[in-house]
């Protein structure tokens, strides 16, 4: 078997694809400004894979970047605000001398706060790069799967956790492999799961046959 076959043995060819979309992102993260089209295009990557269909690393990442640019942009202002107002408020509590029914009252709102800002985020990046939606509905959208199916959305939020976690304890060269493609690929495994229910059935076999974008 000469190399070209050899790549185009399926687990191999998806084992590359995998590593280099991980590769992008990080490379294509360091300027920082550039790391919410970067995260788009790596979800952009791993959304067809999710739906059984054929990904191509380079035109699905680069498409993903360009078409996304805007509205992941905005997603991460978004979460940068709310990461700042929570910050504040730690800061504020922690120089603060507070009775401690207080404290427990003002750190439930926090966490809660914190909690749903990534669920919600966990299906606004895949569905942002698999359906047609507008910035308003894809945040409601988002909002309401992460209420709707608080405990499946938890449990992939914890397996994230893990991959992360685990990662940081493993060489280096994993962390550089893998550990955001693997994320990325469940987190879209998990929102494609729930988000499928919701479609009818005559637009998902259009959006698995061709691979098109449609209006959840």
């Amino acid at each position: 078997m000469n190399i070209l076959n050899l790549y185009e043995f399926e687990p191999l060819q998806k084992a590359s694809n995998f590593i280099m979309a991980n590769l992008l992102w990080i490379l294509l993260s360091l300027p920082v400004i550039t790391l919410p089209a970067a995260t788009a295009g790596l979800f952009a990557t791993f959304s067809p894979w999710v739906r059984g269909m054929h990904a191509a690393v380079f035109p699905d990442f680069f498409k993903g970047m360009r078409r996304h640019w805007l509205t992941s942009t905005l997603i991460a202002a978004i979460d940068l605000v709310i990461g700042g107002i929570v910050a504040s408020d730690l800061l504020i509590m922690n120089s603060m001398d507070m009775p401690q029914l207080a404290v427990i009252i003002s750190l439930s709102g926090i966490l809660s706060v914190t909690l749903l800002t990534i669920l919600v985020n966990m299906y606004i990046w895949p569905l942002m790069v698999t359906f047609d939606l507008s910035f308003r509905q894809l945040i409601k959208t988002a909002m309401t799967l992460a209420f709707k199916h608080a405990g499946w959305s938890v449990l992939i939020m914890g397996m994230t956790a893990l991959i992360v976690g685990v990662s940081a304890f493993l060489p280096r060269l994993f962390l550089v492999l893998a550990t955001f493609s693997s994320c990325a690929l469940l987190m879209s495994w998990g929102a494609w799961r729930i988000a499928r229910r919701y479609i009818e059935a005559d637009e998902l076999a259009r959006l698995e046959f061709h691979g098109t974008k449609d209006t959840l």
